[in-house]
């Protein structure tokens, strides 16, 4: 298994400072050929000090602690700038969900297929959400999967997927 750190997008300007802390194509490449001359059983690909990222990795109650402290002040306010029909949660999964979105967001009256970027989420909203979740539903999900299907209807069908399997175990 290969874990591999961000990678910048040098489409997007790979010279920028941001991309400073991310691996650039010819790393990857020059990694990549590194590791098919061995046969390592897990290699992690990290551009900064590896106990550092895993500490921004593993350690949720720090990253959440930021995040909630950059967030703290967030004003409650009702769903206005968003077109098209607010469908509510259809069961107790997605109305769980719902209510903690509602919390991170300080959104009422949203749809369960409102987009969560556009009602305003952002990177630490969304780590600060899913640990929400994990704690909700005790259940583990991964930021890809929110930035694949930002909906409450979606994350929520996750969730019952997941206890589903749990409980099958």
């Amino acid at each position: 298994m290969i874990d591999w750190d961000n990678w910048s997008d040098e489409r997007a300007g790979g010279n920028s400072s941001f991309n400073a802390t991310h691996i650039t194509a010819e790393e990857g490449r020059q990694a990549f050929a590194h590791l098919l001359t061995g046969h390592p059983n897990q290699v992690v690909v990290s551009t900064c000090e590896l106990a550092a990222r895993l500490n921004q990795w593993i350690n949720t109650d720090t990253t959440l602690k930021a995040a909630k402290e950059t967030h703290h002040s967030r004003e409650v306010h009702l769903r206005s700038h968003l077109n098209g029909e607010i469908v509510s949660p259809r069961n107790e999964t997605e109305q769980r969900v719902m209510a903690v979105w509602e919390t991170s967001l300080g959104i009422r009256q949203m749809s369960i297929h409102d987009n969560f970027f556009d009602l305003g989420g952002d990177s630490l909203l969304a780590i600060e959400l899913l640990a929400q979740l994990h704690t909700e539903f005790a259940v583990e999900l991964r930021l890809a999967e929110l930035l694949k299907t930002p909906t409450v209807a979606s994350m929520a069908q996750i969730i019952e997927e997941r206890q589903t399997r749990q409980a099958s175990l």
